[in-house]
């Protein structure tokens, strides 16, 4: 609406999903690099242990596990008993803007789809651009008609290469089970819906499903 027109039909939309527990660990760990910082923004105060006292090198952070259970479970299913009849506010609209709801992926795609089409929109697999980012690179320059002697020398580098002490490379198995319950049935509404609505002939299919990030045992 904003564009004007009929310039939605000229777009053209890429859409990488990670596994979702493993997409919630790497915000959660953002957070906490992000507190960490001399002047850190108002969100970062979500895995703050006390929200009263400023955020620095010095600001105490709550668990993954915590945060998983004040934070993400709040807004994915309700944050008490009271909330088993209500809706929780992951699942309110389509425009929810809270970090979880970013891993409910149906819950946003099936409403793009209808946006921009899906001759327009590629659906990538985050663990291919892990395992096989030639194949990734393959489909990007099919969808967006890139001349590949042009670009075949341009590869992926890494943004993110925080090296924090306290960076949480594996959830514990518990709050994992916690969140696969709710998140494995939201990935099969997903797989329905890439299968209903398939896109164009570079987009792998079946999409791959996810693969169960691994855990530490809880001491």
């Amino acid at each position: 609406d904003e564009a004007g027109g009929d310039q939605a039909r000229d777009v053209k939309v890429v859409v990488l999903l990670r596994e979702p527990i493993s997409r919630e660990l790497s915000w959660y760990n953002h957070l906490v690099h992000q507190l960490k910082r001399h002047d850190p923004p108002e969100y970062a105060y979500m895995v703050a242990k006390d929200v009263d006292k400023p955020g620095g090198p010095n600001a105490e952070v709550i668990t993954f596990s915590r945060y998983v259970q004040e934070q993400t479970m709040a807004l994915l299913v309700g944050p008490t008993a009271s909330y088993e009849t209500a809706t929780p506010p992951c699942h309110q609209d389509k425009y929810s803007e809270f970090p979880p709801c970013f891993g409910l992926y149906a819950h946003f795609l099936g409403e793009w789809f209808e946006w921009f089409g899906r001759n327009q929109t590629l659906v990538l697999s985050y663990d291919e651009l892990q395992n096989n980012p030639s194949k990734m690179r393959w489909r990007l320059m099919k969808f967006l008609d890139l001349d590949p002697e042009k670009v075949r020398k341009v590869g992926f580098s890494t943004a993110n290469q925080q090296k924090s002490n306290l960076k949480v490379n594996k959830p514990g198995c518990q709050v994992t089970n916690l969140l696969r319950k709710v998140f494995e049935p939201k990935n099969e509404e997903l797989y329905r819906l890439l299968e209903k609505r398939p896109g164009m002939y570079m987009e792998e299919r079946p999409f791959p499903k996810f693969t169960r990030p691994e855990c530490v045992m809880d001491g």
